[in-house]
């Protein structure tokens, strides 16, 4: 697992405020998402049951997702209005497991904050 984040304070005279872009990454590597690590269809080596093989439902295929963010704040920290979006190129990507079932982590979100310090 591995995760990195950029981000530059611009200043802007004018207008007495900072423009801030973001960029990041996440990424994991291959992974079981199972209870305890364990593939769905183990049987102990054997890899089959009743003369069938099955292959592991449980497994987790390598990811890369990309955030971004874009924020604006006054010098004096009283206002900051900022749009941010998480997995920005909507990757689909399995998060965990349950049995037979996979559940898939969160698509594109985007997110727009206002703040005003009283």
């Amino acid at each position: 697992t591995a995760r990195g984040q950029v981000s530059y304070d611009f200043y802007i005279p004018r207008a007495e405020s900072y423009l801030t872009p973001m960029i990041g990454f996440d990424y994991r590597g291959d992974m079981e998402t199972g209870s305890a690590n364990l593939d769905l269809f183990d049987l102990g080596g054997t890899g089959s049951l009743s003369g069938q093989d099955f292959i592991g439902g449980s497994r987790a295929d390598s990811r890369v997702t990309v955030n971004a963010g874009l924020t604006l704040r006054t010098d004096d920290d009283w206002w900051l209005v900022s749009l941010e979006c998480d997995n920005c190129f909507d990757e689909t990507y399995v998060d965990a497991s349950d049995g037979f079932y996979s559940y898939l982590g969160t698509p594109m979100t985007w997110t727009i904050r206002a703040r005003r310090k009283f």
